[in-house]
């Protein structure tokens, strides 16, 4: 009888436990989903609208620290857009009145395509890669740019969970095909492939 309760305590709690791991597994892996799919919406809507959008990821302080939730957005500028060389990279941008950087392209939050998201915890983004950097991104944020003409910044997006779950989501410049990677690959080893 005792033998009895105790597989009856044993089922009961691995049948409440396994769903929520595996429901954060899937979660998981729908974030990281949901980013190939938005590089291919944001690439036609940039051509279709001739505007250019950008996804804005916003990584906090870096992964590392693990305090502040990452997040991710998309804007869009319906002016033509220049980006800053590297000798004004390292200037302090134009400020309104009320000390807000003017962002002199015109990009706003364009909310039709989606709200700010949050990475679902314990996701984080490890770093960005642009080809337009110098080096890899690890905090504050990073912009993947969409051309009207059907160009994207060549970019891979790092995400992590922990040292064995890595995965890089690499963003093709010309044809803006994006392709989830289940490891850590740089830019340059993607290249190569």
């Amino acid at each position: 009888m005792e033998v009895m309760i105790v597989v009856v305590i044993i089922a009961a709690l691995v049948a409440t436990v396994l769903p929520r791991v595996g429901n954060q597994n899937n979660q998981l892996k729908e974030a990281i989903r949901r980013f190939t799919v938005l590089s291919k919406e944001l690439r036609h809507r940039a051509r279709l609208e001739n505007a250019t959008y950008r996804l804005v990821i916003d990584m906090k302080d870096g992964w590392e620290k693990g305090e502040n939730q990452h997040q991710y957005w998309v804007e869009k500028s319906t002016q033509r857009v220049v980006l800053p060389g590297p000798e004004e990279e390292d200037k302090e941008p134009e400020k309104d009145d009320s000390g807000n950087p003017i962002d002199p392209n015109g990009f706003a939050i364009e909310e039709r395509v989606m709200k700010r998201q949050n990475l679902p915890k314990p996701l984080f983004f490890e770093s960005v890669e642009v080809a337009s950097e110098k080096a890899p991104l690890v905090s504050g944020v990073a912009y993947i740019h969409f051309f009207p003409q059907g160009l994207v910044d060549e970019a891979a997006v790092h995400f992590r969970l922990h040292e064995k779950a890595r995965w890089t989501l690499a963003i093709h410049p010309l044809t803006g095909k994006s392709e989830i990677v289940t490891e850590f690959l740089e830019l340059k080893d993607i290249r190569d492939q």
